[in-house]
């Protein structure tokens, strides 16, 4: 039997300093057991550069001395692993994994982008990374979605198409990051998997949804608040309300439980499936907020995303959260299929009509195999791939440098980003780099709300000292976003 392995994960840095890697904390916990120790790097969750993180992983291959490094990789961050996988390589000779979210995109092209890299573990890896870090080198042939090198040849073993439940895993464990305590609402989820196919939505996301027990829900948070001290927690997960029975459920046991924090659900609800008792229900157990998916108000712009739902469940389901005295986000997306500058701009008037108290605005990137790809293909132009579009407002705060992923003659790109900054900018969503200086930040802020709102004046100097003040609350009460065990880094 082979001596037990050590395993370094690593999250690399990103654009903007992000949230934390969920699927590596599932990852490192539910490894444990078979492994001789296990640590992540998390570079994305701290302000990092490509040369400083190269530092870091060099700094902890040194010590840990692993047998095994693997990146997570989302499309933001995959060229970034390419490259540290390549000065990597000059000095470990161990076994180097690429996973994570990219990776159904990526695929087989990975081993040529990547000659350096050894195994590619495809979608969900908790059980198949444990397997790896049982067998010999190269004795991969029976574990589903791995694809590795053996001898000259590339083996591509298919993902099982039977996705796993929640029996046996581990709940995730941020402990193996060095982190001690998190200022920011905790990430957890309650499901995996959405059964539904909008034109828009990430494929990865699709599939069976798949309950995790609430028991074991609740017993992450209890461990969260023990172990990093949360005041908060937030939902990460594609559908939360798919049953409203079980929303109910899940509020009435966190009372039960005594889980008295603040919350919200980070994907936004489904409105078909919200009910006056839902919502109550939320609100009884600290929900701040109820975020919705509608992307597009505009009757011949809806039909064609696919959602299974109507724009009247949507009006619906927000009147019963203003009559439950709720806050209501919406989230919206910019340049679906057969939409125009003019139908964008519709879509933001429509959206103001509705009351919603605060909406977020994104750039369309159809995702390869999603019917928005298909149409993109056959009636637009597609510029960059997932790997360089922008679609949020911290991807790109300058106006002249931001990477329209698609465009169409009807609604060009020089229109797409003209609509993308003036919704943006008026409703509230300043656009600009987290990473800045303070200065550079509200000079930026002002040259915007001149540019594109400079009737509402006063409307926007009382967001900006409403956001100033909230900033200056949470840097005095909780200080950085995480804070780390000495020498995690």
């Amino acid at each position: 039997m082979n001596s037990l392995k050590s395993v370094l994960l690593i999250d690399p840095p990103a654009r903007e300093p992000s949230q934390l890697n969920t699927g590596l904390a599932w990852l490192a916990a539910n490894i444990l057991d078979v492994t001789k120790t296990v640590k992540v790097l998390g570079l994305a969750n701290i302000v990092c550069t490509l040369e400083r993180g190269e530092q870091l992983v060099r700094k902890h291959v040194e010590i840990m001395n692993p047998d095994i490094v693997g990146f997570n990789i989302h499309c933001t961050t995959y060229q970034t692993a390419l490259q540290m996988i390549r000065s990597l390589r000059n000095y470990f000779k161990g076994i180097i994994v690429i996973g994570g979210p990219h990776t159904v995109y990526a695929n087989l092209s990975i081993m040529d982008d990547s000659p350096e890299t050894d195994l590619v573990v495809l979608g969900e890896a908790e059980y198949s990374m444990a397997q790896i870090c049982q067998r010999p080198t190269g004795q991969y042939f029976d574990i589903p979605g791995v694809i590795f090198r053996h001898n000259s040849q590339i083996i591509h073993n298919p993902i099982n198409p039977r996705r796993f439940d929640f029996k046996g895993l581990k709940h995730p464990d941020f402990r193996q990051f060095g982190i001690k305590k998190i200022h920011l609402p905790y990430p957890i989820s309650t499901s995996r998997g959405c059964p539904f196919h909008c034109c828009f939505c990430n494929p990865f996301m699709g599939g069976k949804w798949r309950p995790r027990p609430l028991e074991e829900v609740f017993d992450e948070l209890e461990f969260a608040i023990n172990t990093f001290e949360i005041k908060s927690f937030r939902l990460v997960e594609p559908v939360f309300n798919l049953r409203a029975e079980r929303v109910i459920e899940f509020c009435s046991d966190l009372r039960k439980r005594k889980i008295n924090l603040p919350w919200e659900s980070g994907s936004g609800l489904r409105a078909d499936f919200i009910t006056k008792e839902v919502v109550e229900a939320m609100k009884t157990a600290g929900c701040t907020h109820i975020k919705i998916g509608i992307e597009s108000l505009v009757p011949e712009i809806f039909k064609h995303i696919n959602k299974g739902e109507s724009i009247d469940d949507i009006k619906r389901a927000i009147q019963i959260i203003k009559k439950a005295s709720m806050p209501v986000w919406g989230s919206f997306i910019i340049g679906l299929p057969h939409d125009t500058y003019q139908t964008a701009m519709e879509n933001y008037r429509l959206s103001k009509e509705l009351g919603i108290d605060f909406s977020e605005w994104s750039l369309l990137f159809p995702y390869p195999g999603t019917a928005a790809y298909e149409w993109m293909e056959k009636h637009g132009t597609i510029y960059h791939t997932i790997e360089t579009a922008h679609q949020s407002a911290l991807d790109s705060a300058n106006q002249e440098l931001v990477n329209v992923a698609c465009d169409t003659p009807e609604f060009p790109k020089e229109e797409r980003i003209k609509a993308y900054f003036e919704i943006n900018w008026k409703s509230g969503n300043y656009i600009y780099s987290a990473s800045a200086k303070d200065w550079k930040k509200a000079f930026s802020i002002m040259q915007g709300i001149f540019q594109y709102d400079p009737f509402r004046l006063i409307f926007h100097m009382m967001r900006l000292i409403k956001l100033l003040k909230r900033r200056k609350r949470r840097m005095s009460q909780q200080g950085e976003y995480y804070e780390y065990n000495e020498n995690a880094y």
